[in-house]
């Protein structure tokens, strides 16, 4: 087996091994001017680096593109036609004794190290003193690629599995929240095919079951949080924590998301609230304002920000609160709260009690609210169970790239074997 040693990368170009390169400038005109179905890579880090499609294409290879302005991170691109802005940059092999995905897993691996940002930019000239490659033998290249691959495409039919399972739930609510579930379990009809099954109602046609009110129907008041200020130190003898807005992420509350605070101060606000609640971002960005998850249990010595408030509910309510934290997190709910929103600093949007207490509501009896969150859990449980699988999968990734891309494990080159799935 041969040697562990890392060479610059910049050696691999000089013999030319590799070749590195910079894209073309690719306007928004361009593309209205030229559409077609070649897709352009740019600087973003998000998903694939996807910036538009295009009529023209600049490459039909495999290659390596990485996002120069973009804070440096690399893909490995399968060979099909496509095109890159000046943005971006890609990186050819030449050499048969070099494997691409092996290549995209190395530098990517030391990318998790570097520090690239928008003064500090990834450009040819910078990587190729910084990044290096083990000249592996070609078959011990492949099979450690093939390894991580396996791996990634695990990754990647999990995350699929997800946003499948994500968009069956957003259809769902929107199923249970106009047509609910009848006395036998059972999805209504929509009002279409079931007139006889619905009445009016100021927000249309509703089950024949079910009434329409506002929020402020069934909640007493919005308890508003404490405003802390930002160069206050905590005392040793008060270790209370406030939480931050981005403790409300993804419609799942996250009580770790806080900062301590002194306590003497404070005289509201706390997180015990005594039963179910629901706390809600009353001022946030454009696409969080609303933001909102289903609170179970007391907090003690945990406070609420000004930005967030805790719902108390009326004691008469036939409420459901899990049932009402679903509807809250629809898409329907979060437009009607995003459009009574105001503000006028930048993106940032406030919304008052009265406008969101006014919000009307299809409000099904008791154990129909019951029954739709139970659904909803179920399918929810099962996301959160694929989350976990990738979780774990992306922790395994980060092992073997741990070892097998350091030296620390070699795999032998005697076998001819394939990775099996892990």
């Amino acid at each position: 087996m041969s040697e562990w040693k890392p060479l610059l990368l910049d050696q691999f170009i000089r013999d030319g091994s590799i070749e590195l390169g910079r894209g073309n400038i690719i306007s928004r005109v361009d593309i209205y001017q030229d559409p077609g179905p070649y897709p352009i890579y740019s600087s973003s880090a998000k998903g694939d680096g996807a910036f538009g499609h295009y009529g023209s294409y600049m490459f039909d290879e495999e290659l390596i593109t990485w996002s120069v302005d973009g804070g440096g991170r690399l893909f490995y691109r399968p060979k099909h036609k496509f095109s890159v802005t000046n943005v971006s940059g890609y990186l050819r092999i030449k050499s048969h004794d070099l494997d691409y995905r092996f290549v995209h897993y190395m530098l990517d691996h030391q990318h998790g190290e570097a520090v690239f940002d928008y003064q500090d930019k990834a450009h040819p000239s910078v990587i190729r003193s910084r990044y290096y490659l083990v000249p592996l033998p070609i078959q011990e290249q492949r099979k450690i690629a093939a390894v991580l691959t396996t791996v990634d495409n695990l990754i990647e039919r999990t995350e699929a599995l997800i946003a499948k399972y994500e968009a069956i739930k957003q259809g769902m609510m929107h199923d249970l929240f106009t047509r609910g579930v009848d006395e036998n379990g059972q999805l209504r009809p929509p009002h279409h095919e079931a007139p006889h099954l619905y009445k009016d109602s100021p927000l249309g046609p509703i089950p024949k079951e079910w009434s329409s009110l506002s929020l402020e129907d069934i909640i007493l008041h919005l308890e508003s949080g404490v405003s802390v200020n930002s160069d206050e130190t905590p005392g040793y003898d008060s270790p209370a924590m406030i939480l931050k807005t981005s403790c409300l992420t993804g419609c799942k509350f996250r009580p770790d998301e806080a900062k301590p605070i002194i306590k003497k101060d404070l005289h509201r606000a706390e997180l015990n609230p005594r039963q179910d609640t629901i706390i809600i971002s009353r001022m946030n960005t454009v696409d969080l304002i609303g933001e909102n998850a289903y609170v179970d249990k007391d907090y003690p010595d945990l406070f609420l920000p000004d930005r967030l408030w805790m719902t108390v509910f009326k004691s008469d309510a036939k409420l459901h609160v899990r049932w009402l934290a679903f509807l809250l997190s629809s898409r329907l709910m979060r437009s009607k709260i995003s459009a009574l929103a105001t503000g006028t600093s930048g993106s940032m949007k406030n919304i008052s009690q009265s406008s969101f207490l006014g919000i009307a509501v299809k409000f099904p009896w008791l154990e129909e609210q019951r029954e739709i969150a139970n659904r909803l859990e179920r399918i929810n449980a099962y996301v959160d169970s694929l989350k976990d699988d990738v979780q774990s999968l992306h922790k395994l990734k980060s092992g073997l790239m741990q070892d097998l891309l350091t030296g620390k494990v070699r795999v032998p080159v005697d076998e001819v074997e394939e990775a099996s799935d892990v």
